[in-house]
């Protein structure tokens, strides 16, 4: 019995030098705003267009511990979880369902197409941009994966719609 407690002991003294070995690092978040340019092109001048972006998918950063960005984790916005549902014919309630989404967006054969249907869907106000000089710019937007959409006027009508 004395032997059975001293060797408990010891392999509890083991476990906890091997625990306290063990760096701990939290993970921090990266405080950022991002930025997109359309730049114009030798056939469409996107300086001279107005767009839209819809944010189709959230992204938070983390740092590590040597203050490099190291991490990434996407999420579905609330406002698109039954989009994705439906679109990807999934559970939205599955703990993979983000994966389902990633690789059902990696899967699209037609990117003009999910871009309308996410802008179709979207229930929050789109971010807009402005035109600068070579382009088309939004700054100061939530880390994530947007779908960008052309909403030019014409005359007294809007432009079909057309992703980018």
């Amino acid at each position: 019995m004395k032997n059975t407690k001293r060797i408990f002991a010891l392999l509890l003294a083991m476990v906890m030098v091997f625990a306290m070995a063990l760096s701990v690092s939290a993970r921090t978040e990266v405080d950022a705003k991002g930025s997109i340019l359309i730049k114009n092109n030798e056939s469409v001048q996107a300086s001279e267009k107005t767009f839209a972006a819809y944010k189709a998918l959230d992204l938070k950063a983390y740092y590590d511990d040597n203050g490099v960005i190291s991490t990434f984790e996407y999420s579905v916005p609330a406002s698109l979880v039954d989009f994705y549902a439906t679109r990807y014919n999934l559970d939205k309630e599955a703990d993979d369902f983000i994966v389902g989404v990633t690789d059902g967006i990696k899967a699209e054969a037609d990117l003009y197409a999910f871009a309308s249907a996410v802008a179709d869907a979207a229930t929050e106000e789109p971010y807009t941009g402005t035109a600068v000089t070579g382009g088309y710019q939004f700054t100061d937007m939530p880390l994530g994966y947007y779908a960008i959409v052309d909403t030019t006027t014409i005359g007294d009508y809007i432009k079909p719609v057309t992703a980018i």
